[in-house]
Formats: C-alpha cells, sequence, structure tokens
C-alpha cells in the first residue's frame, strides 16, 4: 500500500501534481495542501526529490472513480484506511513504502492540529 504519488514534470509544480494525481489516481478533488517534507531517498546516490503533502478528506470530497488513466496502463485500487489500522499496518509491514510512512508519521505528530481542524 502506498499514497498517492505522481512525478514532476514539465511546467507543473509539485502541489499541481499531487492535486491531479489525487483527481486521477483516487477521484478526490483537493482543496488545502499542508506540505509536509521534501526529502532525497538516498542523498549522493540519487538526485530524485520527494514531495510529501497531506490534504483534508470530507465525505463529498470524491468526485471521481479513480483508478488511474487507462493509456498510462494503472490499475490503481482506491482505499481508505482508518488512522489507527494504517499505522499498524505500517508497523506489521503491510505498509513499507517510505513517503507513506512519512506521511502517517507527520500525521500522528500533528493529531491534535490536523485532526481537529474544519474541513
Amino acid at each position: 500500500w502506498e499514497a498517492i504519488a505522481g512525478m514532476v514534470d514539465g511546467e507543473r509544480t509539485p502541489e499541481a501534481v499531487a492535486r491531479a494525481e489525487a483527481l486521477e489516481e483516487a477521484g478526490y478533488r483537493l482543496d488545502a495542501l499542508e506540505h509536509v517534507a521534501t526529502v532525497y531517498p538516498s542523498p549522493g546516490a540519487s538526485s530524485e526529490r520527494v514531495f510529501i503533502y497531506l490534504a483534508p478528506l470530507a465525505p463529498g470530497m470524491r468526485c471521481a472513480e479513480g483508478g488511474g488513466i487507462d493509456k498510462e496502463h494503472e490499475d490503481i485500487l482506491v482505499r481508505l484506511f482508518p488512522l489507527e489500522q494504517a499505522l499498524h499496518m505500517a508497523s506489521e509491514g503491510a505498509i513499507r513504502d517510505a513517503k507513506t510512512i512519512l506521511a502517517l508519521q507527520h500525521l500522528v505528530l500533528n493529531a491534535g492540529r490536523l485532526l481537529n481542524a474544519e474541513v
């Protein structure tokens, strides 16, 4: 399991990519984005940068089916997990994706502010 992801290409900003991928992959139109971190998976070995964002979701925000784009040969299973279940999945190794684990950790560290915010 992993969080929504995409490649920054052309003239799109990381924020624009995050919004586009959320719609394409999961069917969610995002409003506010919180920048969690910009990280290098392995500095010195790779110049790839990963931009990690969180966004609040609420009932009614899903406006499309998601699942990816056929012409890109994407077949994405869309699934939401309660936070406690996602944390358990990470601790048990069912979630191994670094960006997803960093996002979960940020969510836990900032739960008071993020989970009680108005959506």
